[in-house]
């Protein structure tokens, strides 16, 4: 039998948010393989076309094509229609398409996208069609990328997050806890060479209230963070110029980092080649967050999702729903890490360690152990509100010694307030 993969660009590449950029069926990808001769009258041949559109670029497609191939190996009857559609156009692709009921039967896109078309109707809760097992095999933290209204809408293909990154070239000792990683990083501190250079702002910090026992928000949406552990957690962060200068959201950190003058640094895992490339692979790693208090520093946690059309609850054999879940096998997982991605797959030992999936490198075999302790970006669409009167605070106890308590406090109440307008703004008048 030949399997033929053709992958070609969908029209409309157009930056222009006006205008939709819609596939065209010249520009499909199909994926097939021949029909094989049933045994038996009685056995259950599984057959179909599941149909998946995604914005991967060209050194990612491996992973999904190795994993159709395997795919079809246990389901040779089942074909496959895969269609590229650049990353500015997916989103409205899908959208004007699903709601004109047509569209993928498998979409792979940015989490940010699950809560809207959930809304609307176009991806579908899965929660009563995942293995509880599986999802216990993926990143937890991920896997809340896809929760919505008590509901799960998505699941993680791969994962992006903040991390801790050390140059073992200042500091060559992992620290366990806190107290630890300030002695390292005071230790280092020596004319230019800074032992460590940790930011402030909400995005690199704010998963710390979240690992030392606190929370953010409640389920209603209003602000939980101002209590004992919100203290904790302020004057945590008062407590970073101990190591070191401190940053607040500029790639000021970043820039001495690349110039091998930084121990410690907090930033994202998307950036992990970039630190790679500057100082060398012998000298970068990424560490496990150390512990704190009764908790411990964390780092938010983000994903690529693989979401459900509505549609494909109506497949015989549900065949677009077994491979969203082959996606989460080792194996698939495996290819994910093969390109380049981080998988979504737990980093516990059981997986990495034991070669249960192939990692070949070793910073996203670090990245997927300290993600662990990673916490979920929160999916609510107020977190920016959230975000921005978090860090306006932050700001005046760290510039203006403003007291961690009294901006707590009005960060809350501006919150609520800012909540209440929101809600009378988006409630229809009789």
């Amino acid at each position: 039998m030949l399997a033929s993969f053709l992958l070609l660009t969908a029209c409309g590449g157009s930056s222009n948010p006006d205008q939709v950029a819609m596939p065209s069926e010249t520009h499909t990808a199909i994926v097939t393989k021949a029909p094989t001769m049933t045994s038996t009258p009685t056995e259950v041949v599984v057959s179909g076309t599941i149909t998946i559109w995604h914005s991967w670029e060209e050194h990612y497609v491996p992973a999904l094509m190795k994993t159709i191939t395997a795919f079809q190996e246990e389901y040779p009857n089942v074909h496959f229609d895969v269609l590229y559609v650049p990353e500015l156009d997916l989103r409205a692709s899908f959208e004007q398409a699903a709601l004109e009921g047509g569209g993928p039967t498998v979409l792979i896109g940015s989490d940010e996208w699950g809560p809207s078309f959930y809304d609307l109707g176009l991806i579908a809760g899965i929660s009563e069609l995942i293995d509880p097992d599986l999802l216990n095999t993926l990143n937890s933290a991920a896997v809340g990328r896809g929760r919505y209204q008590d509901e799960l809408i998505g699941l993680p293909l791969d994962i992006n997050g903040v991390v801790l990154y050390r140059n073992t070239g200042i500091i060559p000792q992992s620290p366990f806890t806190y107290d630890e990683l300030i002695s390292l990083a005071k230790s280092a501190n020596q004319g230019d060479i800074l032992g460590a250079y940790l930011d402030r702002s909400f995005y690199f910090s704010g998963a710390h209230l979240l690992g030392l026992g606190g929370d953010l928000m409640t389920a209603e949406g209003e602000p939980a963070f101002d209590d004992e552990i919100g203290l904790r957690w302020v004057n945590l962060l008062l407590s970073f110029d101990q190591a070191g200068p401190t940053d607040f959201f500029t790639d000021n950190d970043v820039f001495a980092f690349k110039e091998g003058r930084v121990g410690f640094l907090v930033e994202g895992t998307r950036r992990r080649n970039e630190l790679k490339e500057a100082i060398g692979e012998t000298n970068l790693v990424i560490d496990p967050w150390p512990i704190h208090a009764d908790g411990h520093l964390s780092g938010f946690v983000l994903a690529e999702n693989i979401f459900l059309s509505p549609r494909a609850l109506g497949e015989d054999n549900m065949i677009s729903w077994k491979f969203v879940e082959f996606f989460m096998s080792p194996g698939a997982q495996s290819e994910i890490a093969e390109v380049g991605l981080i998988p979504a797959i737990s980093g516990s030992p059981v997986n990495v360690a034991t070669g249960k999936v192939n990692i070949p490198d070793p910073i996203i075999k670090q990245a997927m152990i300290a993600l662990i302790d990673g916490k979920a970006y929160p999916l609510s669409p107020e977190v920016s509100l959230y975000r921005d009167h978090i860090d306006r605070v932050l700001k005046m106890v760290f510039e203006a010694g403003e007291s961690p308590t009294a901006a707590l406090r009005s960060a809350s109440e501006a919150i609520k307030e800012a909540l209440t307008v929101l809600d009378a703004t988006q409630t229809p008048v009789p």
